[in-house]
């Protein structure tokens, strides 16, 4: 920041706004001794401070710290954190890890807290590890319902992200007559569109959408047995969220598979 030609450089005193009176002190420590103490209550001040003098060793030591200590309970803050700093390997990793660990991140007060916006982030995801689309409407539901009064108007928005026609048709029924969906027509239409799916299997191929796409965690796994290369018919699985072999009882030979976003003709 000192070094190259910008303001400050050339200043006797530079007024340093926003930052943290103890990080810049623990850097400029740093910076005679080499030596600095990591700790969980005061990591965010220390790596804010380190982004903003560019202190690039200190930032990576600070962001792998904290990729250390992700859990379902503090990955979304830290994902946000990560993204305010500009510290994309860090918002990378906890978003990874979000969207690994999503049953249980939802269950924690982080997850209720997050405004629609990123809730909408989270729910267009391909990558949610959940066992069904139900999980994921019940996530939203639970989020919904923590502040109803305030949240009721994004409810329409944040439902275009549910895939609606992979539901169970009980669940889309008894939607149906919930006030909760009826006087919204946002809601209306959605849930009509989910319905049609499912009363008229015949034309599916016709109503086709992002809603009616699987995610990856819910389409399980793909078995390939024999083959030419094959000699003795042993079975090899293959995971659509890591688009590699992930299990095979002949290592003799090494198999890999990739997923397709599109049917190959």
């Amino acid at each position: 920041m000192f070094t190259n030609d910008v303001r400050e450089a050339k200043q006797e005193e530079v007024k340093m706004e926003g930052v943290d009176p103890d990080a810049l002190k623990d850097l400029v420590l740093y910076a005679y001794t080499g030596m600095l103490e990591l700790k969980e209550d005061t990591i965010e001040s220390l790596l804010a401070a380190a982004c903003l003098l560019q202190l690039s060793p200190v930032i990576e030591v600070c962001c792998n710290f904290l990729m250390k200590q992700l859990h379902p309970s503090n990955c979304l803050g830290i994902r946000s954190f990560g993204d305010a700093q500009g510290c994309s390997k860090l918002l990378q990793v906890a978003h990874v890890y979000t969207m690994e660990h999503f049953t249980e991140v939802i269950k924690n007060q982080e997850f209720l807290l997050l405004p629609a916006g990123e809730i909408a982030k989270l729910l267009s995801n391909d990558d949610i590890n959940v066992p069904d689309e139900e999980s994921i409407f019940k996530a939203l539901m639970t989020w919904v319902q923590h502040d109803l009064d305030k949240r009721q108007q994004d409810l329409g928005m944040l439902l275009s992200y549910i895939r609606l026609p992979l539901l169970p048709p009980e669940l889309l029924a008894d939607l149906e007559n919930s006030p909760m969906f009826t006087t919204d027509l946002q809601c209306q239409k959605l849930l009509m569109e989910a319905m049609k799916y499912h009363l008229l299997p015949e034309r599916r191929s016709m109503m086709q959408s992002p809603r009616t796409k699987p995610r990856k965690s819910t389409v399980g796994s793909l078995y390939a047995v024999g083959g030419m290369d094959a000699t003795k018919g042993k079975p090899h699985s293959f995971d659509e969220v890591a688009s590699k072999i992930i299990w095979s009882s002949d290592h003799d030979k090494l198999f890999h598979f990739y997923n397709v976003t599109e049917p190959v003709v």
